[in-house]
């Protein structure tokens, strides 16, 4: 799918619960990610539909310890009888946030983001 640009905007309240759940998990320079989460506007989803996005963080923020790529952190969306149904990852550019994907292992493009419970969140690397 190609990107689709929307107009900047900032993060919705699940999009940011989302984002500050998957930064619970300690590595280092989480404390940068945070406090960028604030700064961080939508600029484009990843085609029609998609609930996976790319943001823009706004200048003047810390930046944060990481190669470019994924954070080392990983939520899993489970359905209500504990199925994993979808994944969401958090990636970073030039040390600021910089996308969420949000996958399914379903047939099915999930509609909206998960609710805040269905998403378990664990460190890998």
């Amino acid at each position: 799918m190609s990107r689709v640009q929307v107009t900047p905007r900032r993060l919705n309240t699940r999009e940011e619960s989302i984002i500050r759940k998957l930064l619970s998990v300690d590595f280092p320079g989480v404390e940068e990610f945070v406090s960028q989460i604030s700064h961080t506007q939508v600029v484009a989803t990843w085609g029609k539909g998609s609930q996976s996005l790319d943001f823009r963080v706004l200048p003047e923020v810390p930046k944060g310890p990481a190669a470019d790529g994924e954070l080392p952190v990983f939520g899993e969306v489970a359905d209500a009888n504990g199925t994993i149904t979808g994944f969401i990852t958090l990636w970073v550019k030039d040390g600021l946030l910089n996308a969420l994907e949000y996958g399914s292992h379903t047939d099915d493009s999930p509609a909206s983001l998960p609710d805040l419970p269905a998403v378990s969140v664990s460190r890998f690397k």
